[in-house]
């Protein structure tokens, strides 16, 4: 028997197969890569960050500094458990922390040397538990996660919650968290758009800045290394304020946008 593309040939006949994917989701930052499978998550990659001595980060989310050469099981999030972890839907990584959405909350893990995870830097410096981020438990209707190197975003019933460093103004908050906060704050609030005009589709983060997708157009923040990251045809440094790229803005069309260190 063999496979021609569209199913399996059975003499003169072909039969449809039903493939079904255990990988829905991918997502690689510059030191570890994590997958959403069969309702859980894997990663591997590097479990630890520098300077020396080497020490446990926990961004694939288990507890030995040494293992990534092959996809390891999240712990408490492990593919084919969603009956008692949860149902997880997206994923994303960067830097040395990943974050999840499970039952429409989010969980982080990984290094937390800026509250990156959602949690006080002060209370924990890095952990390889997935831990739910302050006030966005399950239920909380987030369906959409990106993260920075040391910042973090959520897409929440069409507006956008930041936390983490924001030393570049990457919370998008308009400086009011000053360098920091483990509290997510909003970026972009539309809960006062009651015929989701202006409601936001989806979020993306760089290294230090992040951008979103509203009403067909684009809103970006945060830093502005080299003076084309927010598309504003300007040299500031960086801003607090999301505000539309330049020819992009509302009702262009957009419909994804992608993010790296030096281009959006």
């Amino acid at each position: 028997d063999v496979l021609n593309g569209k199913g399996k040939i059975v003499g003169n006949n072909v039969v449809d197969i039903k493939v079904v994917c255990r990988y829905q989701e991918l997502s690689s930052g510059s030191k570890h890569t994590c997958v959403v499978s069969d309702h859980g998550a894997q990663c591997w990659g590097i479990n630890r960050y520098w300077p020396a001595p080497a020490k446990l980060s926990g961004q694939l989310g288990v507890p030995d500094m040494y293992v990534g050469l092959l996809p390891e099981k999240v712990t408490t999030l492990e593919p084919g458990n969603n009956s008692t972890i949860g149902n997880v839907t997206d994923i994303d990584v960067n830097g040395n922390h990943s974050c999840a959405i499970v039952n429409e909350g989010v969980k982080c893990w990984g290094l937390n040397s800026d509250s990156q995870l959602g949690i006080d830097k002060n209370m924990i410096n890095a952990t390889y538990l997935p831990t739910w981020v302050t006030g966005i438990p399950a239920d909380s209707g987030a369906v959409g996660i990106s993260v920075g190197n040391s910042h973090s975003c959520a897409l929440i019933k069409g507006s956008v919650k930041c936390w983490g460093d924001n030393t570049y103004g990457q919370l998008g908050d308009g400086g009011v968290a000053v360098t920091q906060s483990f509290t997510p704050v909003f970026a972009l609030d539309t809960r006062g758009d009651a015929y989701y005009t202006n409601k936001v589709r989806m979020v993306a983060s760089g290294p230090y800045h992040s951008c979103a997708i509203v009403s067909c157009g684009i809103k970006c923040w945060g830093s502005n290394t080299g003076g084309g990251l927010l598309g504003r045809n300007s040299i500031i440094q960086y801003s607090s304020k999301p505000d539309w790229v330049s020819l992009l803005g509302y009702g262009s069309g957009v419909t994804k946008v992608s993010l790296s260190a030096t281009a959006s």
